[in-house]
């Protein structure tokens, strides 16, 4: 008999135990000993005693209370008896099938899933690891605590977990900033599933209609995707978007819509960044910044403390404000750069 755990209640001479991790795994004689503080902050035990048998039953499985869901599901929760809350992803073996209407039988199904650590006794998680964008209908499982009795003893029912509808998988936006000269890129989205190198392949246009090349570099999870720059350049500043085209072993093949995935900017070519500024006398406000081939804009919205009027100091150069005067001013100039050091 191996350790579970369990809560004990004491109550004069009588003790009632809630288990919170018993399987058919721990089937056979249960013993059980307690334990009362002793001196110095330890604790006495008794001696182990039977207190019980456990009997194996095989673990129940519910149908969710919606079983309603499409191809880029991520997880989907099962209720029931028995599951392993110890070693979720490990003891908890699920299977999928679908249903062969005419024979009555169940088909095993291209399916895969694991359950997570957020399993417990009475609850099941499972996490979809793939699931073809193509599959509709009727989605079946079965569940199996894994040990060294036969399957029939260990295995819950067959029951319906999923009604499928088949979408196309997509990809989150996000425009979160990534330097011209980053290498890598991770790309969230659903529905990609855990398919191999060279089933996949993506296709990166730039806020110039530039396509940037780029290769996919490792499996994708359901959930991501991780792209390495094969010549990200600073002509690519601003939006960068992204279409992944996905393709099975069966021959379907099926293509993301286009998202933005990134901004890229454009990092300074000497030690330092380029900022918004104000010179002496004025206050930053806000910043700006616009794209071109060639370089970063940025516009910076300054306060005149000092003064009524904004004036531009020269081309390059950030607005300057006079030194008489006592109103406040906003100003914005077109363009003006300031090297920050680092």
């Amino acid at each position: 008999m191996t350790c579970v755990l369990c809560r004990l209640t004491v109550a004069n001479t009588e003790a009632v135990v809630t288990f919170f991790a018993l399987t058919l795994a721990n089937y056979g004689t249960l013993q059980a000993r307690v334990g009362t503080p002793g001196f110095n902050g330890s604790t006495v035990y008794s001696l182990f005693v039977d207190v019980g048998t456990v009997v194996p039953e095989p673990p129940v499985l519910n149908s969710p209370a919606d079983v309603n869901v499409t191809t880029n599901v991520v997880s989907i929760r099962c209720s029931g008896m028995g599951f392993d809350n110890q070693d979720a992803s490990n003891q908890n073996v699920i299977s999928f099938f679908t249903l062969d209407n005419q024979t009555g039988t169940f088909v095993a199904a291209n399916v895969t899933a694991n359950a997570t650590s957020a399993t417990t006794r009475e609850s099941l998680e499972m996490l979809f690891t793939f699931l073809d964008p193509g599959f509709s209908g009727e989605l079946y499982a079965a569940l199996r605590i894994l040990t060294d009795l036969s399957s029939s003893v260990s295995t819950s029912p067959t029951v319906l977990v999923a009604n499928v509808q088949s979408v196309i998988p997509v990809l989150t936006f996000s425009n979160a900033t990534i330097l011209s000269t980053a290498t890598y890129l991770t790309l969230a989205g659903f529905g990609l599933n855990d398919v191999a190198l060279g089933q996949q392949s993506i296709v990166l246009r730039s806020n110039a209609s530039r396509t940037v090349a780029a290769e996919l570099v490792t499996p994708s999870s359901r959930t991501s995707l991780t792209v390495r720059f094969l010549d990200l350049a600073a002509a690519d500043a601003g939006p960068l978007f992204a279409t992944v085209l996905l393709q099975y072993s069966n021959g379907s093949a099926l293509q993301t819509v286009e998202q933005q995935v990134a901004t890229v900017e454009v990092r300074a070519r000497r030690r330092g960044a380029w900022a918004c500024a104000c010179t002496r006398g004025c206050v930053l406000l806000s910043c700006s910044r616009a794209y071109n081939t060639r370089k970063v804009e940025l516009t910076p919205t300054c306060v005149c403390v000092g003064g009524t009027v904004c004036r531009r100091a020269s081309r390059s150069s950030a607005p300057s404000c006079p030194t008489s005067g006592i109103q406040t001013t906003r100003c914005t100039v077109e363009v003006s750069m300031k090297r920050i050091p680092r």
